[in-house]
């Protein structure tokens, strides 16, 4: 007989990693991508895996964080989030918790489609995360339209990955 999986909700996911225990990190949505914070806040027991969440719509919001970008939602602003709150993460939880603590960041930055011009949406997620305390981190980005359209991120498709010598289940 064939071992049957159990299929995953977007919840039971979220759920999962704050009752870990193990994992701990960053939320950060720019633009349209504003609602992965959002739900692992609505499962309950987000104190166990989020640090901090990161919200800006408003571009010059977003540049007083991040620097000024020629472009908002792209790869060079994706990586600039993912840098800048892994750094952040690592300088001021350190001390308290690298040695126990497998460090994530999320984010994401989406551009919703637009009812006065051609665009139809499109954005970038990224996750970097270690696979255990005081390794180096993995890190995955995805590209794909539609993001934040209701189109499931997996279903985008991934565009690139680097730095996954041990990349397994987050």
């Amino acid at each position: 007989m064939s071992e049957k999986k159990e299929l995953l909700t977007t919840n039971r996911k979220a759920l999962t990693i704050n009752l870990d225990g193990t994992r701990y990190g960053t939320i950060a949505e720019i633009d349209a991508g504003q609602e992965v914070a959002r739900i692992f806040f609505q499962v309950g027991g987000a104190s166990g895996s989020i640090a901090k969440t990161m919200s800006a719509y408003d571009m010059t919001f977003s540049d007083a964080i991040y620097g000024k970008s020629p472009r908002y939602v792209s790869q060079e602003r994706l990586q600039t989030m993912l840098d800048h709150e892994y750094r952040l993460l690592k300088e001021r939880l350190s001390e308290k918790r690298v040695d126990r603590t497998k460090f994530f960041v999320f984010a994401d930055t989406v551009v919703a489609k637009s009812f006065k011009g051609p665009n139809d949406g499109h954005g970038w997620l990224g996750i970097r995360f270690q696979h255990n305390p005081l390794e180096e981190p993995n890190e995955i980005v995805l590209h794909g339209p539609d993001v934040g359209q209701g189109e499931r991120p997996a279903a985008a498709g991934a565009r690139h990955r680097r730095h996954q010598p041990h990349l397994r289940r987050f």
